[in-house]
């Protein structure tokens, strides 16, 4: 009987909870309503080891579906044994509060900054870290199991439990929407891009050099717009007169559909089907049009062709808010990388295509 009272009494003296704060702080807001302020634990040990759920975040993952919520949770373990032992993410279990095992939900990051948590070997005194994500519902409690059922010794350590509330963590996945919406208004459509929407987003804040992007953008359109208009010498006032109009035009009437692709701590992916004011295959019913009606009012055909760039330009711009959208055939993709807190732009393969399609296609 006494034997049995010491170990109880060891058991019990070697159970340390310690709560941990949430993530973010409590001058953060959340999305969605929080629960009640309540002390959850965040911490435990059975003696042989520490578990610790550091923080935890809601992401997109790539391979995710559009109507799920991802929970990914930041856990830490610290062996506490005389031992080498073994960690697994099979060691843990995530249950919902009907007792159903949740099945962590795997994740690739191309950037390799988001480490998920896998079989490997924790020496003696040290600690592992690493990400584990379970699809959530809205309104629905869990549970992280810890059970180690063997430590190298025929002793069989207690299970660790611990609660997960998912509405405790930030979910910024629907909004990071934004960093394209103030992208492409920065860059293309002539506005200047918010730093901060009129509610708190958190660290979503753009970044980089959005005036060199939009220089880039006029310089792009200006050499599409003196290519396929060569016959008339432009001034570079009325290049940009153009470009003005267009971007005046566009930033009216423009459509943008947007879609998360995918939201990770460090890497944002955004997909955009913008509808913009089209002037795609314009120039050869126009030319025919104006060269059956005015070949005989010019001497020669090289003056024709420098009035007919001229002329097209000039109806263009006076025309371009009754112009139809030009829908794009696919989507096109904006990925933001996290760069010194802020979200900057990374150019891939669709970024010219993007271009094309807010220069409205012009051929």
């Amino acid at each position: 009987m006494k034997k049995v009272f010491k170990y109880t009494a060891l058991l019990v003296a070697g159970v340390s909870l310690t709560a941990c704060a949430l993530l973010p702080s409590p001058n953060k807001k959340h999305s969605g309503k929080p629960s009640q302020e309540t002390t959850v634990k965040k911490s435990a040990s059975n003696g042989q080891v520490d578990i610790q759920i550091k923080d935890g975040q809601f992401i997109m993952p790539s391979n995710g579906s559009a109507d799920a919520k991802y929970l990914a949770l930041s856990l830490e373990i610290k062996n506490k044994t005389n031992d080498k032992i073994m960690i697994s993410s099979s060691d843990i279990g995530f249950y919902d509060s009907e007792g159903e095992k949740i099945q962590p939900v795997g994740v690739y990051d191309d950037k390799e900054n988001f480490k998920t948590l896998s079989y490997e070997d924790l020496a003696e005194g040290k600690t592992l870290s690493g990400n584990l994500v379970f699809k959530v519902e809205d309104g629905k409690k869990y549970e992280l199991h810890y059970e180690k059922k063997s430590y190298g010794s025929d002793e069989k350590a207690e299970p660790i439990k611990l609660k997960v509330d998912p509405a405790k963590y930030p979910n910024h996945v629907d909004e990071s929407k934004k960093l394209a919406s103030d992208y492409l208004n920065a860059v293309f459509l002539g506005g200047e891009a918010k730093t901060k929407s009129s509610k708190d987003k958190g660290d979503l804040v753009l970044g980089g050099d959005l005036e060199q992007d939009k220089k880039d953008y006029r310089a792009a359109f200006a050499a599409d717009f003196t290519r396929k208009l060569h016959d008339y010498p432009f001034s570079d006032d009325e290049i940009n007169a153009f470009i003005d109009a267009y971007v005046k035009s566009n930033a009216k009437r423009a459509e943008i559909d947007y879609t998360v692709a995918q939201y990770m701590p460090n890497s944002i992916v955004i997909k955009i089907k913008p509808r913009t004011v089209s002037l795609n295959k314009t120039m050869y019913t126009y030319r025919q049009d104006f060269y059956d009606k005015h070949r005989s009012e010019y001497g020669s055909l090289s003056d024709v062709y420098k009035a007919t760039d001229k002329s097209y330009a000039n109806d263009m711009m006076a025309g371009m808010d009754s112009r139809p959208l030009l829908t794009p055939e696919r989507d096109y993709q904006l990925k933001f990388v996290k760069t010194d807190g802020k979200w900057v732009l990374e150019r891939d393969y669709s970024y010219e295509s993007i271009v094309r399609a807010f220069e409205g296609d012009i051929s």
